[in-house]
């Protein structure tokens, strides 16, 4: 598989596509769930999912405000880049990734993009190359958006009509739609942040399941998959 101007043009030649979408991993924080990122992976494998999706924020990064910093269990970019190539769990599936505004804010730093550097590494990992990006299946165009802006603004970038929007950013689930194209706002898979605990925000962990029919732009099934309370247990010292 190649990716071209943000786009990747996967074979068409199942009826039904299916797919695990994941978000907002911010691994290397104190609080990443490397636990239940493998389950998800293993929970795809037994499903027998053709791609993961990964819709930004793979790294916590590394931002100019002291709670972000004091939360890092890794705060340089090599520790980052060298701990995702190790640990981000190894799969036979495709993972197919955009970056999000905590995996950009090493490009601000230093000029690097550390989802770049990762997937040079990792041959089961492919990087749309930025923020957003285009899944092409036959005529069926599925878009990545990250969405640390209003999502408008951010879908001015992309050159298609999408038939699905994936969603990251939100920490939450949800379902919209924006110009009658339907958008999928996917969960997080890391425990409540200092920052976010901060202001009493709380969000579900999980992942979305869903299966896609490329010849009928329509989906077939979709779920839901939301960790248990016992998973989300984890000590915040907020100062």
């Amino acid at each position: 598989m190649e990716c071209k101007n943000n786009t990747i043009v996967l074979d068409n030649n199942k009826d039904v596509v299916k797919f695990m979408v994941i978000s907002d991993t911010h691994l290397c924080c104190k609080q990443e769930r490397l636990d239940l990122l493998e389950y998800f992976y293993e929970k795809a494998e037994s499903l027998n999912v053709d791609f993961v999706i990964h819709c930004g924020d793979v790294v916590d990064g590394y931002l100019p405000y002291r709670l972000q910093q004091e939360n890092l269990l890794y705060n340089t970019y090599e520790e980052q880049k060298e701990y995702v190539i190790a640990f981000y769990p190894k799969s036979l599936i495709p993972t197919i990734m955009i970056s999000g505004n905590h995996d950009m804010s090493w490009l601000k730093l230093n000029n690097q993009d550390i989802l770049a550097d990762i997937v040079s590494k990792r041959n089961d990992l492919l990087y749309l190359g930025g923020s957003y990006g285009i899944i092409t299946i036959g005529n069926l165009n599925i878009v990545l958006v990250h969405g640390q802006h209003e999502l408008k603004r951010d879908l001015k970038k992309v050159d298609c009509n999408p038939n699905f929007v994936f969603r990251g950013h939100k920490h939450m689930y949800d379902t919209y739609s924006v110009n009658n194209f339907k958008v999928i706002q996917v969960p997080c898979l890391v425990d409540c942040t200092i920052s976010y605990a901060k202001h009493k925000q709380k969000f579900p962990l999980g992942a979305y399941y869903i299966e896609i029919s490329p010849s009928l732009h329509k989906i077939v099934s979709n779920s839901l998959v939301v960790c248990e309370s016992r998973s989300l247990k984890r000590t915040l010292h907020i100062k």
